[in-house]
């Protein structure tokens, strides 16, 4: 009898036994086990600390397959949109050549990889006056539109033979099609300009951010309902050095308020030698000393960038002007706009690991 039982005990010890080893085989695999243990753990204790810019640029097509990129506008959605959860906005600017600055759409779902969707054109738009000195486009922006679910792409067209600027926009339900492109905002640039315009639309109006001629940042509204503009006002943004001067900027809300970051520049005649500046405001009205949370490197200038804040942390893509001329976008993050770090090519995985719970 007791050898009947011993015999009985290492059955069940030894079928216990394998149904242990091929659970372990079903188990998810570690990377997937270790995402979990991320849920609420600050980006740079995660992925790095450092006091940098990124060291490579992100891999956003241009022309001739060029990642030299610039003026970036990211928005980021709470479950894919059309495939994916992170949509972008560039124009390429290779070597300053304002011929090619025109609108470009690109997607990822983990901030860094980033594609053009299956199907779709890029770019959204080009100047049919080929005389690129005096005529080109520049500055993109997206807006998404919840009531309708539509996508807007922004871009600033300038014409110094006219002597027009306009903001033109198109917009699409899909990323892939995209209506005609229509006038948003337009004016004799002589007297008013809508240098890297800002936008949101909330409450059934499009709330405008834009640097004007003076160089002096403005704000406008338009009411749908009523359809009509107001008259644009210049907002006191206030820098430590008195002499700096405003260029490029993005405008979000958060539960903050507006959060506004902006490059600002001492010399009009070296605008590649800039730091990006951030600054915020509860009411849109009175808003605080712009500090500077990112500066550039040797040889290096930063230009027109885009903002994001998902829990809690803020996702920063710059533009990087190289004193040569060229042109490419990089990453920033932290969970303190006033201690961001360069994401590095050697902790990119750990980055999208991170996004991928967190983002």
């Amino acid at each position: 009898i007791i050898l009947i039982i011993i015999l009985v005990l290492l059955l069940f010890v030894n079928i216990f036994n394998k149904k242990q080893y091929d659970g372990l085989k079903v188990l998810k695999p570690f990377r997937e086990n270790y995402l979990i243990n991320i849920e609420h753990i600050k980006i740079e204790d995660f992925v790095g600390k450092n006091d940098k810019l990124s060291d490579f640029y992100l891999d956003l097509i241009g022309y001739e397959n060029s990642n030299q990129i610039t003026h970036p506008k990211v928005l980021r959605f709470d479950k894919k949109w059309n495939g994916y959860k992170y949509w972008i906005a560039y124009t390429p600017y290779p070597y300053g050549n304002a011929a090619k600055e025109n609108p470009f759409i690109m997607a990822s779902n983990d901030l860094i990889n980033f594609e053009i969707p299956d199907k779709l054109e890029n770019p959204l738009d080009e100047p049919e006056d080929k005389d690129f000195k005096k005529v080109y486009n520049s500055d993109t922006h997206l807006v998404y539109i919840e009531d309708t679910d539509t996508l807007e792409c922004y871009w600033r067209y300038v014409n110094d033979k006219t002597h027009e600027v306009i903001i033109y926009k198109r917009t699409t339900k899909d990323g892939i099609n995209w209506t005609e492109k229509e006038e948003f905002l337009k004016s004799d640039r002589r007297v008013e300009d809508y240098l890297s315009p800002a936008i949101i639309y909330k409450d059934n109006k499009y709330l405008v951010w834009f640097v004007d001629r003076d160089l002096k940042v403005k704000y406008t509204e338009y009411d749908i309902e009523k359809q009509e503009w107001d008259t644009p006002r210049e907002l006191n943004i206030e820098y430590e050095n008195k002499k700096l001067r405003s260029w490029h900027l993005d405008v979000i809300e958060t539960d903050k308020g507006y959060e506004m970051i902006i490059v600002a520049f001492l010399n009009i005649k070296d605008r590649s030698d800039m730091k990006l500046y951030y600054t915020k405001s509860i009411d849109n009205e009175k808003w605080d000393v712009a500090k500077t949370i990112l500066s550039p490197g040797d040889n290096h200038g930063l230009y027109r960038s885009s903002i994001l804040y998902i829990n809690n942390t803020y996702y920063i893509f710059y533009s990087d002007i190289v004193k040569k001329s060229q042109r490419g976008v990089g990453m920033a993050y932290g969970s303190d706009i006033d201690h961001l770090n360069g994401l590095q090519l050697s902790d990119k995985q750990k980055f999208i690991d991170y996004i991928k719970i967190n983002g």
